[in-house]
């Protein structure tokens, strides 16, 4: 179970007074930049399983993330035996928003309907004593709490970023003067480790975790060059496939052990205490090696694709990690091997990409079909959602990359852009935090830089000399990751 600390916020009117900050947390009171609030926290009603989520950047007390609900303020605030909506003296109806606030860029924490009702009760009381003032007094400060994320979290509406954007929005104005020189670019960094690099994931803006394939999972500081062995191979265990949490804290990899017989482990580790736990086991003969993993943006499920020796037929399996169990059928849309699986941070869907070309899309709480795509024409290497939108982008071996919708059913968007032919295919891709860039990394070596809206390409870094098999975006958006088979990790500084 993980934790964030946060600051519960209101923002209401009463009878007398307009709309403003009524409770805010205690460094923004210190810092009186309480009023920000009631700039950003804004909205229309919602249902009960939405939250609205905005990034504030560049305040007075640096970088904020917001996560808040819009309901109708309840008489019974004011007056437990009277029903109905609160109305001022103009006879219009009070909205309340309530919400919380986090310290830093938290891209889409997993908070639950039960995390923000832990604060209301607290926020009525506050109302109640709002609801006497005829005049402006000082806003209600807000102590630290800590959340535990745990449950089903809420859908969220993301409103646009408000104040100075991320210095990776700042990439559409690049000029193509720009992508011409761009083959002059030096990354900031360099990190060259034991092996060729097939995952890496910013923790943090100081911290990248990368995997070292089949050999070991590291953590790079980027301010001390630090580098970590969190979990080691060996002679007879192989780390075939890692994936990060939605929320940092938590590592998986999937593992081969040799032996008689193999054993085929997945295994979760703990950032917080390093404690390493067991998901699930299985030999090889009645399952097989994972290929393909991914997690749902809760943390609750795992989607594996496991290739046994001699495949019968093509699934999916998604895993409890509570139990370890399977949980439902297995899932058999596709009918050649999976090459990659990936999670939106929007809502409860799933996509996965074949050897054959085909991108499916489903839904992991109702395993029911979305629909699937064959637009591309060899494997699919590589999948990204779209943090701000129900799109999603897949990378071929032809090079192609194509963008998807699934809002309304599945929807063809077209190709986003290609490598040439000559140079191989996409083997990775990366949202920007606005949804408004992707990052991709392919077999020449380069890391390209694409606007998503306009779908041009708009910078091209160089620096690997083999192919770029991961990319990453850092949560403040300043820095981009890359891992090659070139065995370096290189860091990006994107202004």
């Amino acid at each position: 179970m993980s934790k964030i600390e946060a600051w519960r916020f209101l923002v209401s009117r009463n009878q007398f007074l307009d709309y403003r900050t009524v409770v805010a947390p205690d460094f923004m009171c210190e810092a009186n930049t309480a009023s920000l609030l009631a700039k950003t926290a804004e909205g229309d009603l919602i249902n009960d399983d939405n939250a609205y989520y905005r990034e504030i950047y560049d305040s007075k007390v640096g970088d904020l993330t917001i996560i808040y609900r819009v309901s109708e303020a309840q008489s019974k605030y004011i007056n437990a035996e009277i029903e109905g909506i609160l109305k001022d003296s103009f006879g219009r109806e009070i909205y309340f928003i309530e919400g919380i606030v986090v310290k830093g860029i938290q891209t889409l924490l997993p908070i639950t309907i039960e995390n923000l009702g832990l604060n209301h009760n607290r926020l009525v009381d506050d109302y109640r004593d709002f609801w006497e003032w005829v005049a402006p007094q000082s806003v209600i400060p807000s102590e630290l709490i800590a959340i535990e994320l745990e449950g089903i979290p809420l859908q969220y509406i993301q409103v646009d970023a408000y104040g100075v954007q991320p210095s990776s929005i700042r990439l559409k104005h690049i000029t193509q003067s720009a992508i011409s020189n761009a083959e002059q670019s030096t990354p900031m960094n360099s990190y060259r480790l034991g092996g060729e690099i097939h995952y890496l994931k910013f923790l943090d803006s100081a911290r990248v975790l990368a995997h070292q394939y089949d050999k070991k999972a590291i953590i790079l500081n980027l301010k001390t060059d630090e580098k970590t062995v969190l979990i080691r191979g060996g002679l007879n265990r192989y780390i075939r496939q890692v994936a990060l949490s939605a929320d940092s804290k938590l590592v998986y990899t999937a593992n081969i052990i040799s032996g008689i017989p193999d054993r085929n482990i997945l295994k979760r580790w703990n950032l917080n205490n390093s404690i390493e736990t067991d998901i699930r086991e299985s030999n090889l003969g009645e399952f097989g090696r994972v290929d393909a993993i991914a997690f749902s943006f809760d943390g609750s499920v795992a989607a594996a694709y496991e290739k046994n020796i001699t495949p019968s037929s093509v699934s999916i399996k998604l895993i409890d990690i509570k139990s370890g169990g399977i949980r439902g059928e297995e899932l058999s849309w596709h009918t050649s091997d999976v090459s990659c699986i990936e999670s939106s941070p929007l809502d409860n869907i799933f996509a996965s990409g074949d050897r054959q070309g085909v991108v499916i899309i489903w839904n992991w709480k109702n395993l029911k079909l979305i629909g699937s795509l064959h637009s591309h024409r060899r494997a699919v290497n590589a999948i990204a959602f779209s943090p701000r939108q129900e799109i999603l982008v897949s990378g071929d071996e032809d090079g192609k990359i194509k963008i998807t919708g699934y809002k309304n059913g599945i929807e063809d968007q077209g190709l986003l852009g290609e490598y040439s032919d000559w140079v191989g295919g996409v083997n990775a891709l990366a949202f920007s935090l606005d949804g408004k860039i992707v990052a991709s990394g392919g077999d020449d070596g380069k890391v390209k830089l694409w606007n998503i809206k306009d779908k041009i390409l708009i910078s091209e870094l160089s620096g690997h000399d083999k192919p770029v098999m991961s990319v990453s975006f850092s949560p403040n958006g300043k820095l981009l990751a890359s891992g090659s088979k070139d065995k370096t990790v290189r860091i990006w500084q994107i202004n």
